[in-house]
């Protein structure tokens, strides 16, 4: 079985919302960091062999293939059974992640062969109350929890007034419509699409539409690090960067 909770056949997890389940085996994986744990379908009793193979690039240029295989995942004692995971045998730009693999929250479609999602599984298979998860990313980099990730409901002590809900544009990416993007009073752009992605750590966006944010907040270009700069605190003290999202 794979679980969550590290200790000796259990793991960390990085949170992707769009990608499918992936860890290092045993075997065959040089690329993987020697610290990190790996799965061992000989010493699982709930092992079952899919036997297809798998591969899946993602936006930083990173990439993974391997073979597909099913077993029980468990997260914080919640047993998803028939679980169709990637056992990746090859990776690529990886090397230095300090994670066991990648938990996966796509919908079926970006899935790498169609398999039903660990969420999805989760619902159907009766886990959760609700067919929800919801993320709280910790602003505060010093604290020794640095969010939390909630299956079937969220956190009350996370945010006050209700949560408000809407459509996803295309079920493959966590997309959504947005009607503007605003530098403080001044509109950078209207009428687009993003989509959410716990595994991207920063804002990407079209050319234009970053050089219209760019030009309103006044930054500039640095040659030596190829990117365009400005003071934090000047950041802070004079422009919000607004996102109105319908």
């Amino acid at each position: 079985p794979i679980s969550s909770e590290r200790s000796q056949s259990e793991r960390h997890l990085k949170i992707f919302v769009s990608t499918s389940i992936q860890v290092p085996p045993i075997y065959g994986c040089r690329q993987a960091s020697a610290d990190r744990l790996a799965y061992n379908s000989a010493e699982s009793t709930t092992y079952v062999a899919n036997g297809k193979k798998f591969s899946i690039s993602y936006g930083d240029g990173s990439s993974a293939s391997g073979i597909l295989s099913v077993d029980v995942v468990t997260i914080n004692g919640v047993a998803v059974k028939n679980q169709t995971f990637a056992e990746c045998t090859y990776l690529v730009g990886m090397t230095g992640d300090i994670n066991d693999g990648i938990l996966g929250l796509a919908f079926p479609s970006l899935t790498s062969d169609g398999e039903k999602p660990f969420f999805y599984n989760m619902w159907s298979q009766g886990l959760i109350p609700e067919a929800t998860f919801s993320f709280y990313l910790n602003p505060d980099t010093s604290a020794t929890s640095g969010g939390e990730l909630i299956f079937g409901g969220a956190d009350p002590s996370k945010y006050t007034g209700s949560i408000t809900y809407i459509s996803v544009s295309l079920e493959g990416y966590w997309e959504f419509p947005i009607a503007s993007v605003s530098v403080g009073s001044t509109i950078v752009s209207s009428s687009t699409y993003a989509i959410a992605d716990t595994g991207t750590t920063l804002i990407i966006g079209p050319t234009a539409q970053i050089n219209s944010i760019n030009i309103a907040l006044g930054v500039t270009y640095d040659s030596q690090s190829q990117m365009v700069c400005l003071l934090v605190a000047s950041l802070l003290e004079k422009y919000h960067l607004n996102l109105l999202i319908h």
